[in-house]
């Protein structure tokens, strides 16, 4: 008798491990990685960049009821621009993402690149304005890269 119940707890978590669960937190990540990329497509096609979701073709509502609120914080549209998933929940952490052109001064080129920063602790804040300087962009206060 006994070797039947193990085994049946064996199916059984067997199948509950082929469920999958994506934490809010990933889920927020993947997107802003999705916004990133989307941003980098989008330069080179109209050689500027957009805080329109729709002109990146953004498949997820923006503003999703329980979790996250998804929003550019600044543009220079030719130059860098900064978007973050902001959290709706006291437990969650915030993520924030830039894009920016850097300019390879040595090979007269320019090309396009990102980074991905998590705050630090849990927050609802939207994260402060980056800066791009000497073609370098820095996570804001309170934030660490993570990409």
């Amino acid at each position: 008798m006994r070797k039947l119940t193990l085994i049946g707890y064996g199916l059984l978590f067997s199948l509950l491990g082929c469920v999958s669960y994506t934490s809010p937190e990933s889920e927020a990540l993947n997107k802003i990685q999705g916004i990133a990329t989307s941003e980098i497509a989008y330069i080179f096609e109209e050689n500027k960049f957009t805080d329109d979701f729709d002109k990146l073709r953004v498949t997820f509502n923006p503003e999703s009821k329980y979790y996250y609120s998804y929003k550019f914080i600044f543009i220079e549209e030719e130059r860098i621009v900064q978007f973050a998933a902001v959290a709706k929940q006291l437990f969650l952490k915030s993520y924030t993402g830039v894009t920016y052109i850097f300019i390879d001064e040595e090979k007269k080129e320019a090309s396009a690149k990102y980074i991905i920063c998590e705050s630090d602790k849990p927050t609802q804040k939207l994260p402060d304005k980056v800066e791009l300087i000497d073609n370098k962009v820095n996570c804001p206060n309170g934030y660490s890269l993570i990409e």
